[in-house]
């Protein structure tokens, strides 16, 4: 029994070669055996090639379940961000919040400054009303006492 696989390559080995092959013809026997082996060979290829084909799918697998476990890496990661509407909303709050404090601030630091100043108003008005009623005390003194008293 020929296979037909091997039938098939080697017809274009023979068309390849541009001439009839010149070698005695063979045998039946040998014919099929040149025919079993060229089979097992091709049987041995068929498996090498499985082969590859299965290591390289399992290397590729390996590569994207890395891949799918980085995405969910990042994905986790990304479910505790802040969204941008939800950060533009805390960020305009907080701005909202400063600004009132300065405002609140610049209040306090005025009624500061107002507080200051009528304090120093207070306290001159004060001391000009303890001189004049020093000088006033030391007049009626010196009255009292008589004009002679007086140094000069």
């Amino acid at each position: 029994m020929i296979p037909v696989r091997g039938v098939v390559l080697f017809i274009p080995l023979l068309l390849l070669q541009g001439q009839p092959a010149q070698d005695p013809p063979l045998s039946r026997r040998e014919f099929e055996s040149r025919m079993m082996e060229l089979n097992k060979r091709l049987d041995q290829r068929d498996d090498l090639n499985d082969r590859a084909v299965g290591a390289a799918l399992a290397s590729m697998n390996a590569r994207l379940d890395g891949m799918n476990e980085f995405r969910s890496t990042l994905r986790d990661q990304a479910s505790g961000f802040v969204s941008r509407p939800e950060w533009h909303t805390r960020i305009t709050g907080l701005e909202d919040k400063v600004r009132n404090l300065e405002l609140a601030q610049s209040e306090a630091q005025g009624a500061s400054n107002r507080s200051v100043y009528l304090m120093g108003i207070f306290l001159a008005l004060l001391t000009f009303s303890l001189t004049f009623g020093m000088r006033l005390l030391d007049r009626k003194k010196e009255r009292s006492n008589g004009p002679e008293r007086r140094s000069v």
